[in-house]
């Protein structure tokens, strides 16, 4: 993920047309297509999901498809590179290494994609629709531990600090040519790895001094303002997991037939 992908994450998820619903709604949506999506067989269950989510959220909460391509670029790549690692097969032969691919690690290496896939779409539905203020809330409501959500606040804060460094930093050496040739650019990234963990630490200092300040017991309280739950869109959701459940298993108890 780029530098700015944490900025062009919050920003999408304060200004898409879902922004304003209930987070439970959305919970509801992508967290079921997210079970479905490791538990059903993958065709046609997870191609569904994967449709599904991806539906969802371009044309259902209109987020623009460009911006969603790209968050989804390093997910891709990862899931390419391991597709790779699990269909090819390096054996020893005579002494000299030879590599092999057969039907079954190929297959294997498209369930585990497609599947992997289907699951990060339906994840990036919650997180592209719901502000994390509103997410935190409900996850509050929902009784989760106090300790879970603080630290998972303030690791999204680090997150965010951390690119957030590494991007003005990045830019301040660009300013100054600091990437105009390969040699320079190696140089320019290795200062860049050399200074980021103790200006990131500096400023993570910084903003613990700042909450000390205020009086800061252990638990940080945002504020959300409620939003009713829309039955309509929770019988839609409850709808779309129904449709996506009896298609997967109508197609695997009829495949034994054809």
């Amino acid at each position: 993920m780029p530098p700015a992908a944490m900025n062009v994450v919050d920003r999408i998820a304060h200004t898409n047309r879902w922004s304003c619903r209930h987070p439970g709604e959305k919970l509801l949506l992508g967290g079921g297509l997210l079970l479905f999506g490791i538990t059903l067989p993958v065709i046609p269950g997870a191609l569904l999901i994967l449709v599904a989510a991806i539906s969802a959220t371009v044309l259902a909460a209109q987020v623009r498809f460009c911006e969603y391509f790209r968050l989804l670029l390093a997910p891709i790549g990862f899931l390419l590179i391991s597709a790779v690692a699990l269909a090819v097969s390096v054996k020893m032969d005579a002494g000299a290494p030879w590599v092999s691919v057969s039907m079954h690690s190929a297959a294997a290496a498209a369930e585990v994609s497609v599947r992997a896939l289907a699951a990060m779409a339906s994840l990036l539905l919650i997180v592209l629709t719901t502000p994390l203020t509103n997410l935190l809330a409900q996850l509050q409501r929902l009784r989760l531990p106090a300790p879970i959500l603080e630290v998972t606040l303030m690791m999204y804060r680090f997150v965010t600090l951390t690119m957030g460094v590494a991007e003005g930093t990045r830019l301040a050496q660009a300013n100054r040519l600091g990437y105009s040739g390969g040699r320079r650019s190696i140089r320019s990234t290795g200062m860049l790895a050399a200074t980021l963990l103790p200006r990131v630490l500096d400023r993570a200092r910084r903003m613990e001094t700042g909450l000390a300040a205020r009086c800061y017991t252990g638990e940080l309280r945002t504020l959300s303002s409620p939003r009713p739950l829309s039955p309509r869109f929770v019988a839609a959701a409850l709808a779309l997991h129904v449709v996506i459940v009896a298609a997967s298993l109508s197609w695997h108890i009829a495949e034994p037939l054809w």
